[in-house]
C-alpha cells in the first residue's frame, strides 16, 4: 500500500512495515523530546500518528 504523509511525501510498503515505521517514529519522538529537540519530536510524533491513523482506517488494529 502507498500512503502520503502531509508534507513528507509518500511511503510504499505493506501494512506491517508501515506499522513498524510508525513505532520507530514514535520512539524517535520520545528520544528527541528527552534531548530537548521539541520541533523534531513534534514532527516525528505527527508522522507516527498519521501512519497509525491510516492503518487504523484499514482495520489493522481491530
Amino acid at each position: 500500500m502507498t500512503i502520503e504523509l502531509k508534507g513528507h511525501g509518500k511511503i510504499t510498503a505493506n501494512k506491517y512495515a508501515l506499522n513498524y515505521i510508525s513505532i520507530l517514529a514514535e520512539q524517535a519522538a520520545l528520544q528527541f523530546s528527552e534531548n530537548g529537540m521539541t520541533a523534531l519530536a513534534e514532527e516525528a510524533q505527527e508522522i507516527a500518528n498519521d501512519i497509525y491513523n491510516i492503518l487504523s482506517e484499514t482495520g489493522l488494529y481491530k
